[in-house]
């Protein structure tokens, strides 16, 4: 959640919102009183709210705030679980908490008031979370692709995500299994086999999830295994349909 303080004063209410989630925290959606900088509530998101506090305007949002246009006189930004993508199971979350953060503290002192930015954490050594304090682009660069490079993951190395989903969980965990063992099985040298795993979204609408992830510095090699594998799932009559092959995945949930 992200809280911001505006200069100048705010009156009485104009208009009201709908409730709205971007999936990980609530808006706030409240009336937005007038007042407030010009297009305030389109520029801070759905639900975005500013409430009326003596000569000082305050907006509340979820990260559609951090996408904003530029809103003079935010002179505080703060943000709430600043940290709270870190504990997904993503390669890419330290990246987007940086992302995040850095992009939602240029919103403050753009003005001609100079502008200051907190940050609730859990996790403050995380260097995510201290590059970004520093504004230190180039510092946080170079540490992720330190890790990158240890983990094997993009830019080094090619990466898939296979699903496989069902309605039924005993024909998910079937599946699964099956595909799994062929791995076990099957040489793929020069490639690393994740899995299978529950995906860390486990059920997603009516279907079973479960995943592998393929890691290889070989973009041919890893491509072939992935045919024989459809190959062989649907020697298996697994239909293709349950069966979803992601290559350069950037969402792995």
């Amino acid at each position: 959640m992200v809280l911001m303080a505006l200069a100048g004063g705010c009156s009485s209410s104009a208009s009201s919102r709908d409730a709205a989630t971007d999936g990980l925290v609530y808006d706030l959606a409240l009336d937005l009183p007038v007042g407030c900088p010009p297009d305030a509530g389109n520029a801070l998101g759905v639900g975005a709210h500013c409430t009326r506090g003596g000569n000082q305007c305050g907006a509340v949002g979820s990260n559609l705030v951090c996408a904003c246009d530029t809103i003079d006189g935010v002179t505080l930004v703060g943000v709430v679980g600043a940290d709270m993508a870190l504990g997904l199971p993503d390669f890419r979350a330290a990246e987007r908490t940086f992302q995040l953060l850095t992009q939602v503290a240029g919103r403050a002192g753009r003005g001609q008031s100079p502008g200051k930015v907190v940050l609730q954490t859990y996790f403050q050594e995380h260097y995510a979370v201290q590059f970004a304090a520093r504004h230190d682009f180039a510092g946080f660069y170079d540490k992720e692709l330190q890790f990158r490079a240890w983990m094997h993951y993009p830019p080094y190395s090619a990466i898939a995500n296979v699903l496989i989903r069902s309605e039924k969980l005993d024909e998910a965990l079937t599946w699964s299994g099956e595909l799994g063992r062929w791995f076990e099985k099957t040489r793929h040298e020069g490639i690393r086999v994740l899995g299978p795993a529950a995906a860390p979204i486990t059920r997603l609408k009516r279907d079973y999830r479960y995943h592998f992830i393929l890691k290889s510095p070989s973009r041919e090699k890893m491509n072939a295994l992935l045919r024989a594998m459809l190959a062989e799932a649907a020697a298996r009559k697994i239909p293709r349909t349950q069966v979803i092959v992601d290559v350069d995945a950037v969402w792995l949930m």
